[in-house]
Formats: structure tokens, sequence, C-alpha cells
């Protein structure tokens, strides 16, 4: 068990040394519209008044 424990820690540990953090003001704006877009699919994904779509669902 705590081979594995010490494996996923490694695992973060590269994520988090890797992890590339935009600065550009292009590339920040970018990343807030995703951001916004994935919070609201989350949310709303397949509502037919707020997800976008035309489709109603069925039931």
């Amino acid at each position: 068990m705590a081979q594995r424990i010490n494996r996923a820690y490694e695992v973060v540990l590269s994520y988090c040394e890797n992890y590339e953090y935009p600065f550009g003001e292009e590339e920040h704006k970018r990343e807030k519209k995703r951001t916004y877009e994935r919070w609201w699919r989350e949310r709303f994904g397949d509502d037919p008044l707020w997800g976008g779509t035309n489709k109603r669902r069925e039931g």
C-alpha cells in the first residue's frame, strides 16, 4: 500500500512541476472562456432552455 501511495505522490508532484501556467493576456482570455463554457455545460448542457440546444428531452 505504501508503494502505491508513494507512486501516486510522484505522479501528482510531476504534474505540478510540469504544469504550464499561461501568463499572456490572450492565453488568459482563452482559458477563462473555456472554463466558463465548461462550467455552463456541466450545469445546463442538455437543458432545452439554458443548454444552448434546440432539442427537447423526451420523458
